[in-house]
Parts: structure tokens; C-alpha cells; sequence
């Protein structure tokens, strides 16, 4: 003979929606940390480039010039300048900045040229 259970199932449906909420919410804050990654490389990619066409635009004075109205740009632009090398008809520049993911300090690096033909 078999007796019938008499179990309470009501609160299953609360506990398997409350872990599901929490599923998703972690999966979103993954998601907005690897954006950060995303959105501070092109931040990054855009003042290079525009530090670099402001060294460009005073390569006519010098390397010396050249390259201190770059620092110039890259400092209001919130990025280190690691090497810029203007030689003849042309600037380099490289650059990076730092975003913090989990705690965690990551380096964000670009470089650019520009010049004339």
C-alpha cells in the first residue's frame, strides 16, 4: 500500500526564480566589466590618433616640439604617452591607460601615426 505525500511544493517556484535573478545579474556585471575593456580601447584608440595628428601638425618646428604639443594633448586626454618618435615627414605615438576590471589594473595600449605625404 502506498501512502500519499503530503510535502509542501509551494515555495519551489520563489527558490528557483531567486537563483535565476541571481544567474542573470552576475552574468550582467561580467558582461558590463568586459565593456569597460571595450569602450577604454577606443577611448584610448581616438586621443592617440588625435595626439598624433597634433604632433603632426608642429612637425614643421622640430621633433622636440612636435612631440611636447603631443604630451600636451595626450595629458588633457587622461594618457601616457610611452614613446613618440617624430623623424622626418611623420610622428609616432604610442600610448596606453589603465582600466581596472574585477579589482584588477589592466593596461590598454594603441598606437598611432600621422603625418605628411
Amino acid at each position: 500500500m502506498i501512502k500519499p505525500s503530503h510535502r509542501d511544493d509551494s515555495g519551489n517556484i520563489t527558490l528557483m526564480a531567486l537563483v535565476t535573478i541571481i544567474v542573470v545579474m552576475c552574468g550582467f556585471a561580467i558582461v558590463m566589466q568586459f565593456s569597460k575593456v571595450v569602450v577604454e580601447h577606443n577611448r584610448v584608440k581616438n586621443a592617440v590618433e588625435l595626439t598624433a595628428l597634433a604632433g603632426a601638425t608642429d612637425l614643421i618646428q622640430g621633433p622636440e616640439i612636435s612631440c611636447s604639443s603631443s604630451r600636451r594633448i595626450a595629458q588633457s586626454n587622461r594618457i601616457v604617452i610611452e614613446q613618440c618618435l617624430a623623424t622626418g615627414a611623420d610622428i609616432r605615438i604610442r600610448a596606453s591607460s589603465n582600466v581596472s576590471i574585477f579589482g584588477r589594473n589592466y593596461v590598454v595600449r594603441e598606437v598611432a601615426r600621422a603625418g605628411f605625404e
